[in-house]
């Protein structure tokens, strides 16, 4: 199985066309990308602090590994990856409270930094203290056309999302822009909550995936299909712009797949539907509107 390397050397802080590619793989081959974790170490936090403040959030973290080269991928087709297993590498997380960021960053007077214990199965906050582990992808997306996007910015692509269904046995759709599609992947949270409130568990986790080129639909924006619900994903200034764009996705879906007019999509979704927050953290915040996969049984 091909493996693509954490190494710093492979290791990137945006999604940019002149990234180097790490290598290509075949559709329906499965491979495996070593994502690296964010903060190792005080040090660590005290420089993403200053760059959160000086660059305004915009950050090129160099927690992504990639590029990745998709045989196959054209532009306007739509990418499908399947995360097979999030394997976590490391035996302990780390999480991390930034001054102005995200809910409790008026209450954060320093950057504040925890160590947490975790295996495979457990996350050990404290002695008393421990719940299960679920590590998720909370970076992973398509290269766009122009200039290099930030990994810390969520958008049509993909990118910082942090929306804990991005998780094992999953399946994200995304727009491709490049020839190849040029995938990025990192951003390993061992657990993180809806809204990442001020952190995940940052960590490190072997990622093995399988990718394919889809030619039967089109998508603007992210979409994820677990084995209950089907969702739409979107980023916006404020939790309602985000929230208007991923119910008018999931609203165009609804109409092609189930032959019915817009307003009775708007109807069902007001119906049946749930917005639910990824993240209130990031400079765009991300939501995704959800529905029982029963209703759209034929989308994969």
């Amino acid at each position: 199985m091909k493996r693509f390397t954490k190494d710093y050397k492979n290791r990137i802080g945006s999604f940019w066309e002149k990234n180097r590619v790490l290598g290509k793989v075949k559709q329906g081959e499965p491979f495996i990308i070593e994502c690296p974790c964010l903060f190792k170490n005080p040090e660590d936090l005290k420089l993403v602090s200053e760059a959160w403040r000086k660059e305004n959030r915009h950050l090129k973290i160099p927690n992504m590994t990639g590029a990745v080269f998709v045989e196959g991928a054209e532009p306007g087709l739509t990418l499908e990856v399947k995360i097979i297993e999030i394997k976590l590498t490391s035996n302990k997380g780390y999480m991390s409270a930034i001054p102005g960021v995200g809910c409790f960053g008026s209450k954060i007077q320093e950057p504040q930094y925890k160590v947490i214990p975790h295996d495979q199965n457990y996350i050990y906050f404290s002695k008393e203290i421990r719940f299960q582990s679920r590590p998720i992808l909370g970076k992973i997306g398509t290269t766009p056309v122009g200039p290099p996007v930030a990994s810390g910015v969520s958008g049509p692509h993909g990118g910082n999302m942090d929306n804990k269904e991005v998780c094992e046995g999953a399946t994200l759709y995304l727009p491709i822009y490049q020839k190849g599609a040029m995938l990025c992947v990192g951003d390993i949270h061992a657990s993180q909550g809806d809204g990442e409130l001020i952190s995940g568990v940052e960590s490190e986790a072997d990622v093995t995936l399988i990718t394919n080129v889809r030619n039967d639909f089109q998508i603007s924006y992210p979409v994820l299909v677990n084995d209950r619900e089907l969702m739409t994903i979107a980023n916006g200034r404020n939790i309602e712009e985000a929230s208007r764009i991923a119910l008018d996705e999931m609203a165009k879906i609804l109409v092609k797949r189930l032959n019915i007019s817009y307003v009775d999509a708007a109807f069902l979704l007001s119906a049946i539907g749930d917005v639910r927050i990824n993240q209130v953290l990031d400079p765009l915040f991300s939501v995704r509107v959800c529905i029982s996969r029963a209703l759209v049984p034929g989308f994969i």
